[in-house]
Order: structure tokens, then C-alpha cells, then sequence
């Protein structure tokens, strides 16, 4: 499909967040996060995604 190693790129980039987030709260570093951003970038693969297999 076109323009799904941009799509699983942009995935892994935000995986390799979250894990960092996760680590620096275990580490007692963060006691908080918003992941609001997280969410909207997912919401927006998850889009790109359907347009890539027509639309469904």
C-alpha cells in the first residue's frame, strides 16, 4: 500500500514515546501525563490507514 512505511514509521515513533513516558514514570520521574496528543495521533493514523484500504 502506498504510504503505509510513513504510516508504520509514524507508529513506532510514537510507541518509542509512550515507552520512554513509561519508564520516566516509573522511575518516580513523572507523576502525571497527558497522552491527549497521544490519542489524536493515533485517531490520525488510524484515518490514514482506512483511506489507505478505500475507505472503509
Amino acid at each position: 500500500m502506498d504510504g503505509l512505511k510513513e504510516v508504520l514509521t509514524e507508529l513506532k515513533r510514537i510507541g518509542n514515546n509512550v515507552n520512554q513516558l513509561a519508564v520516566l514514570c516509573n522511575m518516580g520521574k513523572l507523576n502525571a501525563v497527558n497522552l491527549d496528543g497521544v490519542q489524536q495521533s493515533l485517531s490520525e493514523i488510524g484515518r490514514a490507514l482506512r483511506e489507505m484500504q478505500g475507505g472503509r
